[in-house]
């Protein structure tokens, strides 16, 4: 994961809708959704295309911002299964946000090499870390239950075994 400083601009975020069809009533919410990130909250607040360093992305309805305590950003760069299947939905949804807030490279930066262009600018896969982490909480609490209360798995085979290996090897 990226340990960054920055600052997402979820007040910018757009998306690809998913819509459907419930007994007649067609029911539409943001499936994919991107949002800018700059260097600091001045910068998202100066709102200028020039300082978007990311984007950051999210499958679901709104981007998440997670912070750690001194202020750096928390997400995924790169070699995330999520990111690379949903690759071309991210992509789309940065280009909402470019079309909904006419964003573009402005001034001398515009005709530069160096200059990467705004819509291929990293994607940084942010998330909601409750959610994504209950399928592993869950299977924690499991481990645990399992290690203290199976006789099976749990500490009292592992005690046999030395109280066992412990009296083999008094009596040789």
């Amino acid at each position: 994961g990226l340990h960054r400083q920055g600052f997402v601009k979820t007040g910018w975020e757009a998306g690809k809708l998913d819509c459907e069809n419930r007994h007649g009533h067609v029911s539409c919410v943001p499936s994919f959704v991107a949002a800018p990130i700059y260097n600091s909250a001045e910068e998202a607040n100066a709102g200028l295309p020039n300082n978007i360093w990311a984007w950051a992305v999210m499958h679901g309805r709104h981007v998440n911002a997670n912070y750690e305590l001194d202020g750096s950003l928390c997400g995924y760069l790169a070699s995330h299964a999520k990111t690379e299947f949903y690759l071309g939905s991210f992509r789309w949804a940065v280009d909402k946000v470019l079309e909904k807030h006419d964003l573009a490279l402005t001034g001398s930066d515009k005709g530069t090499c160096a200059v990467v262009p705004l819509k291929q600018r990293p994607l940084l896969l942010t998330s909601d870390l409750e959610s994504d982490t209950e399928r592993k909480q869950a299977f924690f609490l499991f481990g645990g239950i399992m290690l203290c209360l199976c006789p099976c798995v749990g500490p009292l085979p592992l005690l046999a075994t030395l109280v066992y290996l412990s009296r083999f090897r008094g009596a040789e």
